[in-house]
């Protein structure tokens, strides 16, 4: 007996399923790195902190809008999880020359784009966020030696899915 009535039902349902997977707002404190891993998937990215603990990166960039920062003690288990593409954390970005460009990839993960320009010595790095309900673009100066040196957000300019370009 068939119990999907049709193909496209079947592919609702299941589209539906794995949407309900790997939500990373639901680990919670305590879960074992096991459980997390087969909750949410390999991560994007694993960082050593100096704490001696492990964060656990999971990016949606570059389409997506959110990455989220599990942090895990010494033995392995969840201490907290964070979607850190909120303005509170880009925020504290600091300008001073104290981060490089690896603090960005352990606070953030891999930016959404990369690009150089002109007047500009070094690579502007992008990440996608939402703040309240506008799109945003928050862009990190990254100078040659790999220091951070500015940083500025900036709306995300949309093409329409609708036609035109």
């Amino acid at each position: 007996m068939n119990t999907c009535p049709t193909l496209a039902t079947c592919g609702l349902a299941l589209s539906l399923l794995a949407g309900c997977a790997g939500i990373p707002e639901k680990i919670a404190p305590g879960t074992a790195r096991e459980q997390v891993v087969q909750a949410l998937g390999t991560p994007t990215a694993t960082w050593q902190m100096p704490s001696g603990g492990t964060r656990l990166q999971y990016s949606r960039q570059p389409q997506g809008r959110q990455i989220y920062d599990i942090d895990l003690d010494a033995s392995g288990h969840v201490l907290q999880v964070r979607q850190v593409l909120e303005r509170v954390n880009l925020d504290k970005v600091p300008v001073d020359g104290s981060w490089r460009s690896d603090d960005v990839l352990r606070e953030f993960g891999t930016p959404a784009m990369k690009a150089t320009l002109r007047s500009v010595s070094g690579e502007i790095w992008s990440y996608r966020y939402r703040d309240v309900t506008a799109p945003f673009l928050f862009h990190i100066d990254v100078d040659p030696q790999g220091v951070v040196r500015h940083t500025y957000s900036t709306l995300e300019p949309i093409r329409p899915w609708f036609g035109g370009n």
